[in-house]
């Protein structure tokens, strides 16, 4: 009982995949009701991963070394340099929240027209992701040719799909 109330008090997701594996213990015979449990328990664990942390950041002018902090109050930006902090995986299932929010990073700021991305904290990357990241490259410029973008991603990471990987 002490770990149910911990789960309960925990996580809403969590209790969700309890209450329904519980259920189906009740309805059905334990493997399917455990088969049940593990496809809920996927299904919250995509719905959690495929949407990304994604926030602006800039130099800390107050912090010595300069580190890079949170978009804040008396904080700036650069006028022409949008800096991102991507946090989680880049993968099929998130390709599209991380579009988006590319598309409308674009549109309320069409004068930074660069883009940084610091990937220390993608903890995961497959293709559909790293074609992602190949097409930030074009940020601010959606008028180019896919063919320039894919020549440039070439130049730049040392492959199509390598990111930098292999050099």
């Amino acid at each position: 009982r002490p770990a149910i109330r911990a789960i309960v008090r925990a996580s809403r997701s969590e209790t969700l995949v309890l209450g329904i594996t519980l259920a189906a213990t009740i309805a059905m015979s334990l493997e399917a009701a455990i088969l049940t449990g593990v496809l809920v328990s996927l299904v919250v664990y995509l719905s959690r991963t495929s949407r990304p942390q994604m926030w602006s950041v800039v130099p800390d002018p107050r912090h010595p070394e300069r580190k890079m902090t949170g978009l804040e109050a008396g904080l700036v930006e650069c006028p022409q340099l949008k800096i991102m902090r991507i946090e989680g995986a880049s993968y099929f299932g998130a390709a599209d929240h991380v579009e988006s929010h590319f598309e409308t990073l674009r549109a309320s700021h069409p004068e930074q027209n660069h883009l940084l991305v610091m990937a220390k904290s993608i903890s995961f990357v497959d293709i559909a992701g790293a074609e992602l990241l190949d097409a930030a490259l074009q940020y601010g410029r959606p008028e180019q040719a896919p063919a320039q973008v894919e020549e440039r991603g070439r130049r730049f990471h040392g492959g199509p799909h390598t990111l930098g990987a292999g050099r």
